[in-house]
């Protein structure tokens, strides 16, 4: 009798573990559900009107951005209220990015752009008075944000920089490094 009590037990606590795992990944997946569709604000037309763009976007709508040659190209989103380290640490992985791949990373800013400079930021960027409306994403953006984007505009991979976690986006950013290498070095 305690054997088989002991069974149903481990049996019992394994399931509630996996419940809770499936529970976090369905989550996650909503957040990237919701990026999908939400409308994105951020490329500057010549009347210095924003026009709003859709995740799944029109890419003649895009003007510089456009991507008809680009198969996936990286968005990043940076705020000079950002975390200091968490700002540091990606712009260093961005630099790295923008080495081989700079014609496929849009980097957004709000904040003065003598931050990013002095950050030693080697790539191009964009100053936005305000991310959070442009983008109008549901997420708030604390730590900076790199959207992954093909050009059908459909966002595959998403990262937050992590507080004391450089590992997570060395991880994003290696990941990002590697398929770019895998498409664009033929």
């Amino acid at each position: 009798m305690k054997n088989n009590f002991g069974s149903k037990s481990i049996f019992i606590i394994v399931l509630a573990f996996n419940m809770i795992l499936l529970y976090l990944n369905i989550l996650k997946q909503k957040t990237i559900n919701e990026l999908q569709n939400q409308v994105i604000n951020y490329e500057k037309v010549e009347n210095n009107n924003y026009i709003p763009i859709k995740i799944k976007y029109d890419l003649a709508e895009l003007g510089k951005l456009e991507t008809k040659d680009d198969k996936v190209f990286l968005v990043s989103l940076l705020k000079g209220d950002n975390c200091n380290k968490c700002l540091e640490d990606e712009i260093k992985f961005l630099n790295t990015i923008n080495t081989k791949y700079g014609k496929y990373l849009k980097v957004y800013y709000q904040g003065h752009p003598n931050r990013l400079k002095a950050s030693n930021a080697e790539f191009n960027f964009r100053v936005i008075d305000n991310l959070q409306e442009k983008f109008s994403l549901s997420i708030i953006i604390d730590n900076p944000v790199s959207l992954l984007v093909d050009n059908n505009g459909y966002i595959h991979s998403y990262h937050k920089a992590v507080v004391g976690d450089t590992s997570a986006s060395g991880i994003f950013f290696s990941k990002v490094n590697s398929l770019f290498n895998l498409i664009y070095e033929k």
